[in-house]
């Protein structure tokens, strides 16, 4: 009877914290078809043409059954909801060699924020040359640190780096960024390079995706779940699917 009102106690504790500081996960379009905010109250929703433009991304209220339209891409994108529910984070695959990064408010009235320009404004300028001038370089939303703080990391390689780089930053909105120490656990390394590490790059059918590469080389996909809790799912195509989850 004990442990079995412990453990009520350490759910409820642990729902409280859930509920208080919800987490949320990139979400891949167009492998997925809809991403909900933390509230519930919005979600973008991805719809797929044959024809040019060949994905869009709109932004339903789910209270008011509204729906606005909010840009188009063209390869994949990633999006991030912040805690808040009031801006996501846009991760854009727009090229080959190249990606993009900005923060895209709920409220129309709010102009979008270009977190990779603004980035390269402000770090050293020995870090602008590592982004600058090499010929491949990637920016990507990973996590949210408060609605107000976005956790990135760049990679990338090229001439000046052809064993690549790879640099982690605490961006804040209005105000200044953080370079962070490379993000490490028990079950993922990172060895600075652009083709490995929890966070990579894989080009498939002339596309470049980002996956997730476990020490077990299965190749998987964090899909937003209730409160943070991550599902792996497979997100690549055949006939890779012998060795994914």
């Amino acid at each position: 009877m004990r442990i079995l009102t412990v453990g009520i106690l350490l759910a409820l504790w642990a729902y409280q914290i859930c509920a208080q500081n919800p987490r949320t996960w990139p979400i891949g379009f167009p492998e997925h078809s809809r991403a909900t905010s933390p509230d519930r109250r919005y979600a973008l929703i991805n719809v797929d043409n044959d024809t040019e433009p060949y994905h869009t991304v709109f932004l339903e209220n789910r209270r008011l059954k509204t729906r606005r339209e909010l840009f188009h891409y063209g390869r994949g994108v990633d999006v991030l909801w912040s805690p808040d529910s009031r801006s996501f984070a846009l991760t854009d695959y727009a090229g080959s060699n190249y990606s993009l990064c900005s923060v895209i408010y709920v409220d129309e009235k709010l102009p979008a924020i270009d977190v990779w320009t603004d980035l390269r404004k402000r770090v050293a300028p020995s870090e602008r040359r590592l982004m600058e001038g090499n010929d491949h370089v990637y920016i990507e939303a990973i996590s949210w640190d408060g609605p107000k703080i976005l956790k990135v990391k760049i990679g990338g390689y090229g001439e000046p780096s052809p064993n690549g780089f790879t640099r982690f930053y605490s961006y804040t909105i209005g105000g200044g960024i953080r370079r962070e120490k490379p993000w490490r656990s028990a079950n993922w390394t990172d060895d600075q390079s652009p083709t490995t590490g929890p966070f990579s790059y894989l080009k498939l059918h002339g596309k470049l995706h980002r996956v997730l590469v476990h020490s077990s080389s299965r190749f998987c996909d964090l899909r937003e779940e209730p409160c943070g809790i991550p599902n792996f799912s497979t997100r690549l195509m055949p006939p890779l699917r012998q060795k994914i989850c």
